[in-house]
């Protein structure tokens, strides 16, 4: 009675918290997106990844909003965003012309990126075919384990992206460098607990 309709309350009030977060999300993604197309000289030949991957984060935040963080067009969403900050990353790279010489960084950035594209290829094959309740549970726990090792490389990847850059590339490294370690940091931490939960 009492107890049941306080509990519909409370996730009422949780459901309206998460869906104005990624709504919020969304807004904050597009007008960055819109404001860095305005300006030409910033960010030099990594400019136009960033809007695009801004565009995307924008779009996957947008589909959380509408159709909850675990639907699979989010997840989807979510796979295509870490493609294309993964880019941007190669991008950034250019700023000081680190991107010729890349030897070291290369093979871990085509890693991650093979890895987040098995990972969209079984979300994609989730939508064709129905899954089994035992074959679910793998496809579920394998994805959630390329989320940790793409999340992993990720803050690899912007770790020689800042640390090895130069006092003046640093100052324009410094806030996609943040954002990226601040995004990947956040997905470590919550699929590392999902991982831990499943098994």
């Amino acid at each position: 009675g009492t107890k049941a309709r306080a509990d519909m309350g409370t996730i009422g009030i949780w459901q309206v918290i998460g869906v104005t977060a990624w709504g919020t999300g969304a807004f904050a993604c597009l007008v960055a997106a819109g404001q860095l197309q305005a300006r030409a000289g910033r960010f030099g030949p990594a400019r136009p990844a960033l809007v695009v991957a801004l565009g995307v984060t924008g779009l996957w935040a947008m589909l959380g909003a509408l159709t909850g963080p675990t639907s699979i067009w989010t997840e989807v969403a979510d796979s295509c965003r870490n493609l294309a900050w993964l880019f941007v990353i190669y991008r950034l790279f250019a700023i000081d012309g680190r991107h010729a010489s890349l030897a070291p960084v290369r093979p871990l950035l085509l890693a991650v990126g093979f890895v987040e594209l098995l990972q969209l290829a079984i979300l994609l094959l989730s939508l064709t075919t129905p899954f089994g309740e035992a074959v679910a549970e793998l496809a579920f726990q394998t994805v959630i384990l390329f989320r940790i090792l793409l999340a992993t490389g990720g803050l690899m990847l912007v770790h020689n992206l800042y640390g090895g850059a130069g006092q003046d590339a640093r100052l324009a490294l410094r806030w996609p460098a943040l954002a990226l370690a601040v995004q990947w940091g956040f997905d470590l931490n919550h699929y590392t607990v999902s991982y831990l939960q499943e098994i």
